[in-house]
């Protein structure tokens, strides 16, 4: 713990002596004598606050205080409670990624992992996403953890019949997943692509209209 020495009151009173005496008995008109009654002043002082050093005391630590980050908002309840739905299931699946020690499973899961958060992130980014969103997040990703879970409970815990033909079902189905997912997110631009498509007709219009084509 740092420690804060308090100086001694001491050493001030002491070179206060000088000062006193010689007011008193010498002569203080002349600038010798005021230079003279300082430099002996301060060498009292000097000598004196060697000797009496004062105290040392335990100095608290200083914490700095660490303001609450603010919870992100979308400004949007119902698509802010279904991203954190998303954020929570995907932050498990990458635990459950880590547990996992086949390295062909971990690059399914990782690949599952990353389609999940573009599709998170079409969602915030349009909102006209939710109802996709929320089918994906209410059923699909919580049926995935269930499957990770199982497997992960699963493999290298027995070899029998019932343990490994459950586990290759798992693994081809992580496949399929792969590709759903991704079919998913692809769905989620369907609106946007109507509406480029939209805008791209007005231009081209336009365009021949003011035979800039």
């Amino acid at each position: 713990m740092p420690q804060k020495r308090i100086k001694s009151p001491v050493p001030l009173y002491l070179a206060l002596i000088p000062v006193v005496c010689w007011g008193v008995f010498g002569k203080l008109y002349r600038l010798q004598d005021f230079i003279v009654c300082a430099v002996v002043t301060f060498a009292v002082y000097w000598l004196t606050s060697k000797m009496f050093r004062g105290k040392l005391f335990a100095a608290p630590l200083k914490v700095p205080e660490v303001k609450p980050e603010a919870a992100k908002t979308t400004g949007d309840p119902e698509l802010d409670a279904l991203l954190k739905e998303g954020q929570v299931a995907i932050a498990e699946m990458s635990l459950l990624r880590k547990s996992i020690t086949d390295l062909t499973v971990q690059d399914k899961v990782q690949q599952i992992i990353e389609v999940s958060g573009k599709i998170l992130k079409t969602a915030e980014d349009d909102k006209r996403d939710i109802p996709k969103a929320r089918k994906f997040l209410r059923y699909y990703l919580p049926t995935t953890l269930k499957l990770l879970h199982a497997y992960d409970r699963m493999s290298g815990i027995s070899s029998g019949e019932n343990t490994v033909n459950t586990t290759q079902k798992i693994e081809d189905m992580l496949d399929d997943l792969i590709a759903a997912y991704n079919k998913q997110l692809d769905a989620m631009f369907s609106d946007e692509a109507l509406d480029i498509d939209s805008d791209i007709k007005v231009m081209d219009a336009m365009l021949r209209k003011e035979n800039l084509l």
